[in-house]
């Protein structure tokens, strides 16, 4: 006589499951702030930034993270690795100027003293596209074009 023990598995899996709560902590820990990043330059590009930099010589810094508001109010972030030298900052629908600040965050989640820019972005890619596109009617639906 062959007994399924399937059902009586399941039941102690869900019975017997972990009930310790577990936690995601940084696995090095130091209390020491990283410096904020030199030499920074940013440039305007169609609808955001380019910014480049160089990082401090700190060898836990995980990666560069620029703060902003974005169009509703909201704030956004875009990162940027440590073993890169620039954030690519994209988005943005309108050219009113915006401020940017920067952190360099290491491994232990210790955030550096912000660097700040305010500047314009140039007119967004999609307002570029919108003043050159043409429609015209192809077989069963439209062709775009611009």
């Amino acid at each position: 006589m062959k007994k399924s023990i399937f059902p009586l598995y399941i039941l102690l899996l869900l019975t017997g499951s972990c009930k310790e709560k577990m936690e995601h902590n940084p696995v090095f820990t130091d209390s020491g702030n990283p410096e904020p990043i030199q030499n920074m330059e940013y440039r305007a590009i169609n609808g955001g930034f380019e910014v480049s930099y160089d990082l401090p010589a700190d060898k836990d810094i995980l990666y560069v993270k620029a703060e902003y508001i974005d169009a509703n109010g909201a704030l956004a972030e875009t990162r940027s690795s440590a073993y890169d030298s620039q954030v690519t900052i994209e988005g943005f629908g309108d050219t009113e100027e915006k401020t940017v600040t920067l952190y360099v965050v290491d491994r232990s989640a210790n955030v550096s003293e912000p660097v700040s820019f305010t500047a314009a972005p140039l007119e967004p890619p999609i307002h570029i596209i919108r003043k050159t596109m043409e429609i015209t009617e192809d077989f069963s639906g439209a062709r775009f074009s611009w």
